[in-house]
């Protein structure tokens, strides 16, 4: 049975817990029979600025705008991913050969890149392009995959747009 908080190795988020607890387990009306009702109405307060100090905001007014961002940029991915996948059964040799390339690429980075944390992701998209368009360029072209490869650079760009004038 604990007896003493060390309240001086507690994290933030513990010691808010701690506090918390503490007021929970001393309602206000008992705190003014035991002569501590003032000394209560301070914790509270300090409890709730520090609350608003340190706990992280879970949302943002642009939120549902990155994930739908994210959203079309898994899709693309994805899209050219089975696109590629298709192409490696084509009767002609060299647009077989273009997608087993690119495809080659892809796989380098993973089998499911969508499933990325996002800042991962964001990465691993930008060095796939950016190898497409310097070593596969015609491949891109031959397979009539540039628009899909747009979709991808300008999804990424609108996002890191959001995210610098967002007020997350």
């Amino acid at each position: 049975m604990i007896t003493t908080a060390n309240i001086e190795k507690y994290r933030n988020g513990d010691f808010l817990q701690f506090v918390n607890n503490v007021l929970e387990l001393l309602p206000q009306t008992q705190a003014d029979q035991l002569n501590v009702g003032s000394q209560r109405a301070n914790l509270q307060t300090a409890a709730q600025q520090m609350a608003d100090a340190y706990m992280p905001h879970s949302g943002s007014d642009v939120t549902p705008e990155i994930q739908a961002l994210d959203t079309q940029r898994d899709n693309a991915l994805i899209g050219i991913k089975m696109l590629l996948e298709a192409y490696q059964y084509h009767y002609d040799a060299t647009t077989k050969n273009n997608a087993f390339a690119l495809l080659d690429v892809v796989h380098r980075f993973g089998d499911r890149i969508y499933k990325m944390r996002y800042q991962l992701e964001t990465a691993t998209i930008n060095s796939i392009v950016a190898e497409w368009q310097e070593k596969n360029s015609e491949a891109i072209t031959q397979l009539q995959l540039t628009d899909w490869v747009n979709v991808l650079k300008t999804t990424r760009c609108a996002k890191f747009a959001t995210l610098s004038h967002a007020k997350i």
